[in-house]
Protein backbone atom coordinates (compact mmCIF):
# COMPACT_ATOMS: atom_id res chain seq x y z
CA UNK A 1 0.00 0.00 0.00
CA UNK A 2 2.21 2.81 -1.26
CA UNK A 3 -0.61 5.30 -0.80
CA UNK A 4 -0.49 4.92 2.97
CA UNK A 5 3.27 4.61 3.33
CA UNK A 6 4.13 7.59 1.17
CA UNK A 7 6.31 5.49 -1.13
CA UNK A 8 6.25 6.46 -4.78
CA UNK A 9 7.99 3.62 -6.60
CA UNK A 10 6.89 4.58 -10.13
CA UNK A 11 9.15 7.28 -11.55
CA UNK A 12 8.93 9.09 -14.87
CA UNK A 13 12.13 8.54 -16.84
CA UNK A 14 11.74 11.95 -18.50
CA UNK A 15 11.07 14.38 -15.64
CA UNK A 16 11.56 12.24 -12.52
CA UNK A 17 8.03 12.85 -11.20
CA UNK A 18 7.08 9.91 -8.98
CA UNK A 19 3.78 8.16 -8.33
CA UNK A 20 2.25 5.65 -5.95
CA UNK A 21 0.49 3.70 -8.73
CA UNK A 22 1.61 2.50 -12.15
CA UNK A 23 -1.64 3.78 -13.70
CA UNK A 24 -0.89 7.28 -12.48
CA UNK A 25 2.52 7.13 -14.15
CA UNK A 26 0.90 5.91 -17.38
CA UNK A 27 -1.53 8.85 -17.31
CA UNK A 28 1.33 11.25 -16.56
CA UNK A 29 3.35 9.94 -19.51
CA UNK A 30 0.68 11.33 -21.86
CA UNK A 31 2.00 14.80 -20.97
CA UNK A 32 5.28 13.87 -22.61
CA UNK A 33 3.90 11.81 -25.51
CA UNK A 34 1.00 14.11 -26.34
CA UNK A 35 -1.32 11.10 -26.50
CA UNK A 36 -5.00 12.05 -26.17
CA UNK A 37 -7.01 8.83 -26.43
CA UNK A 38 -10.32 10.20 -25.11
CA UNK A 39 -12.29 11.81 -27.95
CA UNK A 40 -15.52 13.77 -27.74
CA UNK A 41 -18.13 12.26 -30.06
CA UNK A 42 -19.88 15.63 -30.36
CA UNK A 43 -17.03 17.82 -31.59
CA UNK A 44 -13.91 15.67 -31.98
CA UNK A 45 -11.89 17.37 -29.24
CA UNK A 46 -9.43 14.97 -27.63
CA UNK A 47 -8.16 14.67 -24.08
CA UNK A 48 -5.40 12.85 -22.23
CA UNK A 49 -7.64 11.93 -19.28
CA UNK A 50 -11.14 10.47 -19.19
CA UNK A 51 -12.16 12.84 -16.39
CA UNK A 52 -11.31 15.84 -18.56
CA UNK A 53 -13.46 14.43 -21.37
CA UNK A 54 -16.36 13.97 -18.94
CA UNK A 55 -16.09 17.60 -17.84
CA UNK A 56 -15.94 18.70 -21.48
CA UNK A 57 -19.07 16.72 -22.41
CA UNK A 58 -20.99 18.70 -19.81
CA UNK A 59 -20.36 21.82 -21.91
CA UNK A 60 -22.34 20.24 -24.75
CA UNK A 61 -25.18 19.41 -22.36
CA UNK A 62 -25.53 23.02 -21.25
CA UNK A 63 -24.81 22.21 -17.61
CA UNK A 64 -23.65 25.28 -15.71
CA UNK A 65 -23.22 24.26 -12.09
CA UNK A 66 -20.52 26.78 -11.15
CA UNK A 67 -22.19 30.01 -10.06
CA UNK A 68 -20.54 33.37 -9.35
CA UNK A 69 -21.40 34.52 -5.82
CA UNK A 70 -21.15 38.18 -6.84
CA UNK A 71 -23.36 38.37 -9.92
CA UNK A 72 -25.00 34.91 -10.17
CA UNK A 73 -23.63 34.24 -13.66
CA UNK A 74 -23.13 30.48 -14.18
CA UNK A 75 -20.40 28.49 -15.92
CA UNK A 76 -19.89 24.91 -17.07
CA UNK A 77 -16.54 24.54 -15.27
CA UNK A 78 -14.76 25.97 -12.26
CA UNK A 79 -11.96 27.01 -14.62
CA UNK A 80 -14.22 29.45 -16.48
CA UNK A 81 -15.81 30.63 -13.23
CA UNK A 82 -12.37 31.50 -11.85
CA UNK A 83 -11.52 33.47 -15.00
CA UNK A 84 -14.81 35.35 -14.61
CA UNK A 85 -14.21 36.08 -10.90
CA UNK A 86 -11.00 37.90 -11.84
CA UNK A 87 -13.16 40.48 -13.62
CA UNK A 88 -14.73 41.36 -10.28
CA UNK A 89 -11.45 41.47 -8.39
CA UNK A 90 -9.44 43.33 -11.03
Amino acid sequence: MSVHTGLKPYTCAICQASFTQSGSLATHMRIHTGEKPYICKCCGSSFSQSTTLKKHIRSHMGAKDHKCQQCSKSFATSYYLNIHIRKHTG
